[in-house]
């Protein structure tokens, strides 16, 4: 619990301090994709969550295209070896879960739609905007998390 309460407060600290400082380096250096790879990687495994940490990163080293397109296959990959050991888990031998799966679909296929509109139309200083608020959004939902328990 307390991993998830500091979770939520790192989260929250660097989204305000992106959203309150303006001048920020241009790129991140190459370097840098070891340790995010690595507290990215640690964080997913802790929490199920370390895309937070990718998106940092890749809004930082790559334009607007790039890093959604990155981002999407990150989140697709984590999604398949999910899937795939939940299923070797028996997780899905449920019919109420797979059928809540199925109501569902709709919804994230309009997610998907609109954020894909949304984002085609923003400038890259907005889409990181937008993403910074999504990270400290994110944080917040992880400090309620851990107050409500």
């Amino acid at each position: 619990d307390l991993l998830l309460l500091l979770m939520g407060l790192f989260i929250s600290a660097y989204a305000v301090y992106s959203l309150w400082v303006k001048a920020r380096p241009t790129r991140l250096a190459v370097g840098w994709s070891v340790p995010m790879g690595i507290v990215g990687g640690m964080f997913g495994a802790l929490f199920g969550s370390g895309g937070f940490l990718y998106a940092i990163y890749l809004n930082s080293r790559l334009p607007k295209d790039p890093a959604r397109a990155t981002q999407s296959a990150l989140i697709s990959c984590s999604t398949v070896v999910r899937l795939s050991l939940f299923a070797l888990a028996g997780v899905y031998a449920e019919l109420p879960l797979l059928l809540l799966a199925v109501c569902l679909s709709p919804a994230m296929a309009l997610g998907l739609w609109v954020g894909r509109r949304l984002t085609m139309r923003l400038s890259r200083e907005a889409f990181v905007r937008l993403v910074t608020w999504l990270v400290l959004a994110s944080g917040i939902a992880l400090i309620g998390r851990y107050l409500s328990t």
